[in-house]
């Protein structure tokens, strides 16, 4: 009897001690369910910070894009205007040269006259 009791008596101290196990492994286990829900919680928030970030970064790329395509539009007419501003003045300087010359030859004549008319004078 006595070793009965002793056997039962040390059932019921491995049971305590089975239970006391089971209650700190399903506490460990409810720590590391609430630590994943936080980490998965933080891996969502991160999720739509990065989306939105990656939505900003699309928008800023087409803004440029299309910055980009205005400038390469504005310069492309400002280089059209170039040309053309730099063929009307070289325009200008031909007419004028031709001008200058026309009056040159002109007065060259005009000398050439008044050296005719001094010389017959003076003869």
């Amino acid at each position: 009897m006595e070793l009965v009791k002793g056997r039962m008596n040390d059932m019921r101290n491995y049971v305590k001690r089975l239970k006391s196990c089971i209650s700190w492994y399903i506490g460990l286990e409810d720590c590391y369910l609430a630590i994943q829900d936080e980490l998965n919680s933080l891996l969502e928030s991160e999720k739509r910070k990065h989306s939105e970030m990656e939505s900003q970064m699309n928008s800023k790329i087409k803004e440029f894009t299309s910055l980009i395509e205005e400038y390469h539009t504005m310069k492309v007419s400002l280089e059209k205007n170039l040309k053309r501003e730099e063929s009307n003045k070289l325009e200008k300087e031909a007419k004028a040269r031709a001008a200058s010359q026309n009056l040159r030859y002109g007065l060259m004549e005009d000398l050439e006259k008044v050296i005719e008319e001094i010389n017959h004078f003076n003869s």
